[in-house]
């Protein structure tokens, strides 16, 4: 039990820092009260990546579009520092893995931060963005 614990622990943090552990259970692929993955974990096909903007990027536009990679299939999500409500642009990566999201309401202050969510069956990938605009 303590190795699965350990396992399941390291890919969190990996799945945090936007990277996939392959091959391990993920907090995801843990069933409740069990230590056993419900199923393997695999590599992704498409690595995660958020290509546009870059972040810390000053930005005159205050809608900017999100994008990159991930598995294709995979549902992402551009989210704002809280995390929660509703997201503020969604997309779903195509079969080679690219997509686009572009912010529909404008941000109105000078700067901006949150993190972008895709969500595939190979996993939960997360990592951070901050944009500071100029006008």
């Amino acid at each position: 039990m303590k190795k699965s614990l350990a396992t399941a622990f390291a890919a969190a943090v990996l799945v945090c820092a936007g990277l996939a552990l392959p091959g391990a259970a993920t907090a995801a692929s843990l069933g409740p009260g069990t230590d056993s993955p419900v199923a393997p974990a695999t590599a992704a096909t498409t690595p995660f990546a958020v290509t546009s903007p870059v972040t810390a990027f000053v930005k005159s536009s205050r809608t900017p579009v999100f994008a990159g990679t991930a598995p294709a299939g995979s549902r992402v999500e551009i989210r704002g520092i809280a995390g929660s409500g509703p997201a503020l642009a969604v997309a779903i990566a195509d079969t080679d893995g690219s997509w686009s999201a572009p912010v529909g309401t404008p941000f109105t202050t000078d700067g901006a931060a949150g993190t972008v969510v895709a969500t595939s069956d190979q996993g939960v990938f997360v990592t951070s963005w901050t944009l500071r605009f100029t006008d």
